[in-house]
């Protein structure tokens, strides 16, 4: 980003839009909790597919406000096979010694 900010200063564009859009992207949430709902939720006008995973999707943390935000649902297991599906990976896992330990560390 800072070197297409750069660029943008050189050739006079400063202030034209920068970057990539997230439109059509496809998002992976690691962590569907409370973080990844509301992450989701901001998400989801944006036009994005939301791929997630969660250890126990049964959880009452999770209630109907499913519905329509999520478009892919897995577990931990799942998780290289959600990230090849993935433009962009959003983790908001609890750091303990489970997922401290678990795959996603050399996934990172």
């Amino acid at each position: 980003m800072a070197k297409e900010m750069d660029t943008a200063v050189i050739q006079k564009d400063l202030g034209l839009p920068v970057g990539e859009a997230i439109f059509g992207k496809t998002i992976l949430i690691l962590g569907f909790g409370a973080i990844g709902m509301e992450i989701a939720k901001r998400l989801r006008p944006f036009g994005v597919k939301i791929l997630a995973t969660k250890r126990n999707w049964s959880s009452n943390t999770v209630s109907c406000d499913l519905d329509g935000l999520v478009d892919k649902k897995g577990g931990p297991e799942d998780m290289y096979e959600l990230v090849q599906e993935a433009d962009i990976v959003i983790t908001c896992m609890t750091l303990n010694n489970e997922s401290v330990n678990s795959s996603l560390c050399s996934f990172i």
